[in-house]
C-alpha cells in the first residue's frame, strides 16, 4: 500500500526476521534503521547485556541481502567507552554489505536526561 508519508522501522534487529521484514515491507514500510551495539560479540555483551548479538547480525545481513537494493537500510551505533575502538570496524562491515549509512551517536546520561540532552531538541550524530 501507498502510505501518505514515509514510515520506517527503528529496531535493535533482534526480532527482525526475514518473515517480519517481508510483512513490514508489504505493509508499506519505507526504510529500516537498525541499532548495532558493537563489531564483536564480546563488546556487545558489555554495551547491550541480554541482546542476542549473533541474531542481530544474522537478521541485518539477511535484510541487506534480500532488500538492500530496494529499501534503505541504515545502521546506528551508540558510542560508549566499551565500543569506541570498534567504530571503524562497524562502519566497514555494514557499509561493505550495503547499508546506506552507518552513523554513531554519543551516549547520553539517561539519569540526567534534562541536563545532558541538547536543549534545541536535536541530537548530534556523527557519521562514521
Amino acid at each position: 500500500p501507498q502510505l501518505p508519508c514515509p514510515v520506517g522501522i527503528v529496531t535493535n534487529g533482534e526480532r527482525l526476521t526475514s518473515r517480519h521484514a517481508q510483512e513490514l515491507i508489504e505493509q508499506g514500510v519505507g526504510f529500516f534503521h537498525v541499532s548495532v551495539p558493537a563489531a564483536r560479540e564480546q563488546t556487545a555483551r558489555l554495551v547491550a547485556p541480554g541482546l542476542d548479538f549473533n541474531r542481530v547480525v544474522a537478521n541485518l545481513k539477511t535484510l541487506l541481502r534480500r532488500w538492500g537494493d530496494h529499501i534503505p537500510v541504515a545502521v546506528n551505533c551508540v558510542v560508549t567507552e566499551a565500543n569506541r575502538a570498534e567504530k571503524a570496524a562497524i562502519n566497514h562491515f555494514w557499509r561493505s554489505r550495503g547499508a546506506v549509512a552507518v552513523y554513531a551517536a554519543q551516549e547520553h546520561n539517561r539519569e540526567k536526561y534534562n541536563e545532558s540532552w541538547p536543549h534545541d531538541g536535536f541530537a548530534t550524530l556523527s557519521f562514521i
